[in-house]
């Protein structure tokens, strides 16, 4: 991807991301077992710890540590900026500021 594509990414997911914070969608966490997260999300959990925190988001589960928002809605002042890719897409974002 070109640069001038990627800069079409970044707005594109921004869009999308925007959509999904005003839908105001609430998560949810709980605590289970890896074998139970592997089972609930669909993942290799061979290196999982013994209690696994799995976060579901418009019924999406995924095994996280990380810190989280109730609701989509929190994430207002969420501003993708942009998006790189090697072999990996990087996206870069701003808290409380438009992008550029």
């Amino acid at each position: 991807m070109g640069n001038e594509d990627l800069a079409q990414l970044a707005q594109r997911l921004n869009n999308l991301f925007q959509d999904v914070v005003q839908e105001d969608i609430p998560t949810s966490v709980v605590s289970m077992t890896g074998t139970e997260a592997a089972n609930e999300c669909g993942c290799d959990a061979s290196s999982y710890p013994p209690v696994v925190r799995v976060v579901t988001l418009a019924g999406h589960p995924c095994p996280c540590g990380g810190t989280h928002v109730s609701s989509t809605a929190q994430l207002s002042g969420v501003h993708i900026t942009k998006v790189k890719k090697k072999n990996l897409y990087k996206v870069s974002y701003s808290i409380g500021a438009e992008a550029a």
